[in-house]
């Protein structure tokens, strides 16, 4: 369970305030704070005055009592204020539209539950007026629980009181924050990711205050049994106040020319496709200093106020702090595991710099050219050049890829392989006409029920957040108040991409990464929907919210890095594919054996980028500047980029860039966490063995409803290395992952 601070910019100490205020400058809409999310939501009339008014179905308008808590954010006596926005889209018995746009008899889709309901007509005020409003009420619940007497603390009205308020508040919370991520208006935008920062600073107060952590600290423990949600929500609430020093008595404290952006989609097929060296070392350059000036002293600013504030809560680094809730418990068993890594690598990073710079030399020799070494520029070329000659070549490989096709049969091989169903929901209320809305069914119990819905926004456009994620719009949990009682609360999510947009004339076709960058994103889906908890800090969430809860941050690319390994199935691969001309041809075989086997290719070269990133992200987060590293002293955070990056990448960094200010996982949540990739990875890798050595294969349907109710509903109710071990029924083991990459 994810509850401490990502960073330490709330601490027990007046220090706090100016940490909190602390944000990275925008760069193309993804600095620091500066990806806030929020949606659309119109207040109306207190829901005090309308009580469990009855709701009318979009297709039927026959009333009947909706007692989800989607309809109404808050129920009965609360008071709260009615979203009109999350009324949920509907769809009557019978004959319905399924995932894939088709209609068929299904009937155990009755309900399409109550989706949330996003529109683009939010303004500035009302996320104003929403997010004071989610303030008042969740404050009204810590004030509740400091006002309990300690001889009368019980689970429920501590910790079981603690997980509503946050789960409401979470819940609502997206309405605020998703807008930052999607909409077209700027001060939209502006407000929402301002809203954000209230939220998170609102959230992260939570476990400042010393009267609440008394209350819970009141409960015995030993009235909960052992592996229960109950006892480790309590236990993890406690962690919790303890990181942030409330047991220790500190007061808290407030060809031609072409203009390119910088933006993955028109970035990254410069830097592999551009023949000119010129053009690409001036697109890898001009990234190397997006930000620079604005963000490089703001960024020392936070590693000074991180390691500041980790200090005084008695640890040695920030690394320490922000590592200590994690799988690897220390920066120690993180740095190590690395480092083992980058000696392994480190031949076959050799190997891979050698192949490359032999492709160089070939096309520099015959035009005149001298010697020459491979730059930082070169890596992306070059590396499709060289798997070119593997039999991959990436233009004519994005032909059998066009999106709808993709998008049409990820769902479905998603649908086979955890046994759900997804509906399309086209009369959502959605907050642009490209988002597409689902529902999502389980069998869990015997019988196809709702379990969660999701959102598809996969196109670019003016002002929208412009990588790839998954944002949570709804945690999951079961309501504990008196209004609401027994009343399960399905999670929500949606897919932000940037991909290109078809059109009547052309289907936009994907690069192979694209697809593969599509399959992972809805393991991301499918891992938050699926989740089957009490309490909403377990449901699945991650640092881009303000809310707190999630697995364990080295554990959350795991189940979606584990799905990867589908993309280069054939069955799967041949599925994926059709050509966009010749829609009864998939890829042929040669080429899917070209995919599969180019999968290791120049493994030491992608692995030791990582691996550097990993490291340099521990090492800025182990202590104060200056730093040390390889016999060189008295280096500033730049000094150290550049070093690990020739040292442990193999390249040179472009003098007088500095990529680590616009590097946005550093003040995301991820901070002494990078490492968490290729640590996932490397688990991810085990748990695919199992799919891998069956009879069945990867597409083992029985194996997959396993996976899903042993890793995915589980949520964050057992921590990562149990769920591994209880899935595998043996220790988890690294040797999957070596093998795959030859070593």
């Amino acid at each position: 369970m994810n509850l401490g601070v990502n960073s330490a910019a709330a601490c027990a100490c007046r220090l706090v305030a100016k940490c909190v205020s602390v944000r990275m400058s925008g760069c193309v809409s993804h600095g620091a704070r500066s990806i806030g999310v929020s949606c659309a939501a119109r207040l109306h009339e207190p829901l005090s005055s309308i009580s469990r008014r009855p709701l009318t179905c979009h297709h039927n308008p026959r009333p009947r009592t909706e007692r989800s808590a989607s309809s109404y954010i808050c129920g009965g006596k609360r008071g709260a204020t009615r979203l009109e926005n999350f009324k949920g889209a509907r769809l009557p018995s019978g004959r319905i539209t399924c995932c894939m746009g088709e209609s068929s008899e299904m009937a155990f889709l009755e309900d399409a539950g109550t989706a949330p309901v996003f529109t683009s007509d939010i303004t500035v005020q009302t996320i104003e007026n929403l997010t004071a409003d989610i303030q008042a009420h969740y404050l009204q619940a810590l004030d509740r629980i400091e006002g309990l007497e300690l001889a009368e603390c019980t689970f429920g009205n501590t910790a079981g009181a603690l997980a509503e308020a946050h789960g409401v508040a979470a819940e609502r919370s997206a309405s605020v924050t998703l807008p930052g991520f999607v909409h077209a208006d700027k001060d939209v935008r502006a407000a929402s990711n301002s809203a954000k920062d209230v939220l998170k600073k609102m959230f992260d107060t939570t476990f400042l205050r010393q009267r609440v952590y008394q209350r819970l600290a009141a409960v015995n423990l030993r009235d909960l049994p052992d592996g229960s949600e109950e006892r480790r929500l309590t236990e993890g609430y406690l962690a919790a106040f303890e990181r942030m020093g409330s047991a220790l008595g500190l007061s808290p404290a407030s060809e031609g020319s072409y203009n390119v952006s910088l933006k993955a989609p028109e970035m990254v097929p410069v830097t592999q496709m551009a023949s000119s060296e010129a053009a690409r070392k001036k697109m890898t350059e001009a990234k190397g200093r997006q930000c620079l000036e604005a963000n490089r002293a703001l960024l020392e600013e936070v590693l000074r106020l991180r390691h500041e504030c980790a200090t005084m809560l008695g640890h040695e680094s920030h690394a320490e702090y922000a590592v200590a809730p994690k799988m690897a418990a220390h920066p120690d068993t993180a740095v190590s595991f690395q480092r083992r890594l980058v000696e392994q690598l480190r031949p076959a990073l050799a190997a891979d710099k050698a192949r490359l710079l032999d492709l160089k030399q070939s096309e520099v020799a015959p035009a005149g050219g001298e010697q020459t070494s491979l730059q930082a520029w070169d890596t992306a070329y070059y590396t499709r050049v060289h798997k070119e000659t593997l039999g991959v070549d990436e233009t004519e490989i994005q032909k059998y890829f066009p999106m709808e096709h993709v998008k049409r049969e990820t769902l479905r091989l998603y649908e086979e392989l955890l046994c759900l169903r997804f509906q399309r929901l086209p009369e959502a209320q959605v907050w642009h006409n490209d988002v597409e809305a689902y529902a999502v069914y389980d069998d869990s119990d015997g019988e196809w029920q709702l379990c969660g819905h999701f959102f598809l926004d996969l196109h670019p456009r003016a002002g929208k957040y412009s990588h790839q994620c998954v944002y949570p719009l709804r945690p999951a949990y079961v309501h504990a108040s008196e209004e609401a009682r027994g009343d399960r609360v399905h999670p929500a999510c949606v897919i932000i991409g940037n991909m290109t947009k078809s059109t009547s004339e052309r289907p936009a076709l994907m690069r192979f990464r694209e697809v593969e960058t599509f399959f992972h994103e809805f393991g991301h889906v499918v891992h938050c929907v699926c989740a089957k908890v009490k309490h909403s800090p377990f449901a699945w969430a991650w640092s881009a919210v303000p809310w707190p809860g999630g697995v364990q941050q080295d554990f959350l690319e795991v189940p979606s890095m584990m799905l990867e390994n589908w993309m280069y199935s054939p069955d799967v691969l041949r599925r994926l594919s059709q050509h966009f001309e010749r829609p009864d041809e998939s890829l042929p075989a040669d080429v899917i054996r070209s995919i599969t086997e180019s999968r290791s290719a120049l493994c030491g070269l992608h692995y030791q980028r990582q691996l550097f990133l990993g490291m340099y992200d521990l090492a800025i987060h182990s202590g104060p500047v200056p730093y040390s590293y390889n016999g060189k002293h008295e280096l500033d955070a730049t000094q150290l980029y550049h070093e690990m990056m020739a040292d442990i990448a193999g390249v040179k960094c472009p003098e007088g860039t500095f990529p680590a200010a616009s590097w946005y996982h550093l003040c995301m949540g991820y901070d002494a966490g990078y490492y968490g990739y290729l640590w996932s990875e490397v688990y991810a890798a085990d748990l695919f063995s199992e799919f891998h050595q069956s009879e069945a294969g990867c597409m083992n349907s029985a194996l997959g409803r396993r996976y899903r109710d042993m890793i995915l509903s589980r949520g964050a109710a057992e921590d990562g290395m149990g769920m591994l071990r209880g899935f595998l029924q043996r220790e988890p083991s690294q040797q999957p992952f070596l093998e795959r990459v030859g070593i």
